[in-house]
């Protein structure tokens, strides 16, 4: 049996792949293909990391051994299986904490580290990771972010951006050193929104049914330009549930045009993020690992979509 872990990163379509995944465990089942509910491998898992957080290394050891009985039942559930589909975007780490003052993802090492060494012995195991343009990642998640009333200022949000240390060369160069170079396969969030096959074919096997695939139903639309204007016009007279419920609401309204997305960024601090995710990818493929990546372009560049291309905004196909 091979194990595939898909571990994030946030913003990268994870919840697309969740809920496919969800929606299509029984084909795949069928194909010989297990998945692991994702609700049920946070709580057993990546909560557990969780915890583990405020006690450093001695934390990460008690929670590798804690999570031996549950990844065990995991994978006896699906005995009989070639694979195992097992993913959280919270693995790595969690989403409000990926952005802060140690840079991206700062335990992913000892976290992936953790629940890898915590699997059956006797099992094969695959790491899956998707990594996506700064310009456009840092925007999507402070858009997240004050979604939730969690966003800091924004100037500051901004320049935590454009000083960031720790990118995503570190990230994978620590996935790599806790899983195997050869044990880890890496993404750019736009190859799966412009050939999401490729990407099925990696996670699920190449003679698994194509499950992302395009389709016209949307979810988690984010907020654009106008859309975050008009919830910050109300947000005072809101309570916590009805910030949220308004946030949903004006993320799925459509506005006049032009109404284009919201970016932190001017036009030279783009081109100079764009500039460091692509020596990020060279950086990358020169760990060892399996880079499927698109051919580079900017964050705010437009393209015809491809038969089967995802919506950006949406985390879902386009329609």
């Amino acid at each position: 049996m091979l194990i595939c872990m898909h571990a994030g990163a946030h913003k990268t379509a994870s919840t697309y792949v969740q809920s496919r995944l969800m929606e299509e465990r029984d084909r795949l089942a069928d194909a010989g293909v297990g998945v692991v509910a994702h609700g049920f491998f946070r709580r057993q898992v990546s909560d557990r990391l969780d915890a583990a957080e405020g006690f450093g290394g001695v934390g990460h050891a008690l929670a590798r051994k804690s999570l031996k009985r549950p990844l065990a039942k995991m994978v006896e559930f699906h005995a009989g299986r070639e694979r195992v589909i097992m993913s959280d975007e919270n693995l790595a780490g969690p989403m409000l904490g990926a952005i802060g003052p140690d840079g991206l993802y700062p335990q992913a090492r000892r976290r992936i580290g953790a629940a890898f060494d915590a699997l059956p012995a006797s099992s094969d195991r695959t790491l899956f990771f998707a990594i996506r343009n700064y310009a456009a990642y840092f925007s999507s998640i402070y858009v997240y972010r004050r979604e939730k009333r969690e966003a800091r200022e924004t100037e500051t949000f901004r320049r935590s951006a454009l000083d960031l240390q720790r990118g995503w060369t570190d990230v994978v160069s620590d996935l790599c050193a806790a899983a195997g170079a050869d044990r880890v396969v890496v993404w750019t969030y736009d190859e799966f929104a412009k050939r999401p096959s490729l990407i099925n074919a990696a996670l699920l096997g190449e003679d698994a049914p194509r499950i992302f695939a395009k389709t016209d139903r949307a979810s988690l639309p984010s907020l654009s330009r106008k859309g975050l204007a008009v919830l910050d016009r109300v947000s005072d007279m809101l309570s916590e549930n009805e910030h949220a419920g308004l946030a949903r609401a004006i993320a799925r309204f459509q506005f006049d045009k032009p109404d284009e997305k919201f970016s932190l960024f001017a036009p030279e601090e783009l081109a100079a993020l764009d500039a460091r995710f692509n020596a990020d990818l060279d950086a990358i493929s020169a760990l060892g690992c399996r880079l499927i990546k698109a051919e580079p372009r900017s964050a705010d560049a437009q393209e015809t979509p491809a038969e089967d291309d995802l919506d950006p905004e949406t985390e879902r196909p386009a329609a």
